[in-house]
């Protein structure tokens, strides 16, 4: 019987376990060879791929060679760093990459934006892949690796991930972690990565400092990073937030480090044991996409608490709660969460998209008595209440001394209805606003022309007493949503008032809202390029 070439029967076993192959022996069709040597065809087949497995292994060898002389051309020309001393090279590395997170901008940024924008580590690696000398110095110098960042998806996780994790967290020595994790999709492939992921980043718990999870973790990953979250004694910011909702995903935080030392809390999308929630130190609380019970439960369990921003508190019924700590409230979407707080030190109140015509009189004033607070700060974004809405809270706040509007529409026949309420024939005893020291108006539109005469009954004044002011207003900042074009500039004789008002101590801005411009600078500019100066 005629036999099968070796050469033949190996690379069909090669082919059959190893289908990503794009080549096969011409034995996959089985030569039938005769003999039990391999046939011309095969051994000149194994020929060309021995030649190609040795031409690989030459130009990995050349690459590498490459590597090492180039890392050594780079050490010998870099005079300057080898003669500094290694304090001050460790300093100008610190200062090439981006600075480490302080509590404060992790704050910020998740207050205004609900999200997190932290960037690569690129810049990091970057320096060790210089030279020899700069990777000693950049790998042994911990405070670079403070912030450890984990962006991916499951699919893109390999194995090695973890080794670079966890090489990332000896490089910092035993220094404050700050944790960022982004997660784009659910973790239904490589379950047994995340589960040592989670581990790893737990093993340092205790070195925890800041901590942000934007993942649609299922419940089982949850609650293991949960349990972590209790060894966190120096954790002093925690932001867990999801864009997948699972119903049943109740996050268990409660005693989070022993609730000595965390200072800010974000939750959006996760529900939480709210009640068995204890701060002690917390003073900032940020929530979206959460019940009211919960947001009150929290607040409740939470004495030091001095910030609240909230945004879409739904579905609730709830005693109401006495929260003496609060001192600032941002409240955006409904705000039915008010009928449950009593917030008797506030003294900031901002209220955005609250869409429901009626919510002010039915809710808003309402809260305010109850609380029987002090405004001293009050700003009001894209709503549909008008002026007249208003003029309650400012008789009940005469303390009120900053304040923004945001009307929803008909923006200029709205301050001019502002410039009323507050103008100076009313009764003295009926003071308005007395205190008020800066106003911030929202334009939709840019102003056919600057309302000086709502101005001036604002500030108490007349054109022809510019110098008396009733109120200790000192600054009028308007705001455009966008950039006026140049045929809607300032008139010169607008330019010139606010210059005369300038004088006398009182500042008016015009700014644009997406821009860092100073559109008063820019009406300026744009005058002097104008035939004889705009004259």
């Amino acid at each position: 019987m005629p036999s099968t070439c070796p050469l033949c029967i190996y690379h069909l076993e090669h082919l059959n376990n190893h289908k990503e192959e794009t080549y096969a022996s011409p034995g996959a069709s089985r030569c039938q060879h005769s003999h039990l040597q391999p046939c011309n065809l095969c051994c000149r087949f194994a020929e060309g791929e021995q030649r190609i497995q040795d031409a690989k292994a030459t130009l990995f060898r050349a690459l590498d060679d490459q590597r090492e002389l180039g890392s050594e051309l780079n050490e010998r020309n870099d005079l300057l760093l080898g003669k500094l001393p290694v304090e001050l090279a460790c300093r100008i590395f610190q200062l090439s990459v981006p600075p480490t997170l302080t509590l404060a901008e992790f704050r910020e940024q998740l207050t205004v934006n609900s999200k997190l924008n932290f960037t690569s580590p690129k810049g990091l690696l970057t320096l060790g892949a210089i030279c020899r000398s700069w990777r000693r110095v950049a790998w042994s110098y911990p405070e670079l690796w403070r912030d450890i960042f984990i962006r991916s998806t499951p699919k893109k996780m390999p194995p090695s991930y973890i080794t670079f994790i966890e090489e990332w967290i000896r490089r910092s020595g035993e220094l404050p972690l700050n944790i960022f994790t982004e997660f784009r999709d659910q973790f239904t492939e490589n379950t047994s990565l995340i589960n040592i992921l989670i581990h790893t980043l737990g093993s340092v718990a205790h070195r925890w400092a800041l901590f942000y999870a934007f993942s649609p973790l299922p419940p089982v990953y949850g609650e293991e990073l949960a349990l972590h979250f209790r060894r966190a004694p120096n954790l002093q910011g925690l932001a867990l937030s999801t864009e997948n909702r699972w119903v049943s995903d109740v996050w268990d935080i409660s005693d989070v480090g022993g609730g000595d030392n965390l200072e800010f809390l974000f939750i959006s999308g996760y529900q939480l044991q709210g009640a068995s929630l204890k701060c002690r130190n917390l003073r900032h609380f940020v929530a979206e996409c959460r019940t009211i019970e919960e947001c009150v439960e929290i607040l409740r369990n939470a004495p030091q608490v001095l910030n609240c921003t909230i945004r879409s508190a739904f579905d609730g019924d709830h005693p109401t709660s006495l929260v003496h700590s609060v001192k600032s409230f941002h409240l955006y979407g409904s705000p039915d969460i008010l009928q449950y707080l009593v917030l008797p030190s506030l003294t900031e109140l901002v209220l955005s998209d609250l869409i429901e015509r009626e919510s002010f009189p039915a809710t808003i004033l309402p809260f305010i008595v109850r609380s029987g607070c002090q405004l001293e700060a009050f700003t009001s974004a894209r709503q549909t209440d008008v002026i007249n809405d208003y003029s309650e809270l400012f008789r009940l706040n005469p303390s009120l001394k900053h304040l923004e509007l945001q009307p929803h529409y008909d923006c200029e026949w709205a301050f001019s209805r502002l410039g009323e309420l507050l103008s100076p024939h009313v009764n003295s005893s009926d003071q308005i606003l007395p205190n008020l020291q800066s106003l911030t108006y929202v334009w939709s539109e840019c102003p056919s022309h600057i309302p000086w005469q709502a101005i001036n009954a604002i500030l108490q004044t007349t054109a022809s007493q510019l110098n008396v002011v009733g109120r200790p207003l000192t600054e009028i900042h308007f705001i455009m949503e966008r950039m006026p074009k140049e045929t809607e500039y300032l008139h010169p004789d607008d330019l010139e008032r606010i210059q005369e008002f300038a004088s006398r101590g009182i500042n008016i801005r015009i700014s644009a809202k997406e821009l860092a411009i100073d559109v008063i600078k820019a009406c300026k500019d744009y005058q002097r390029k104008l035939p004889n100066g705009g004259v």
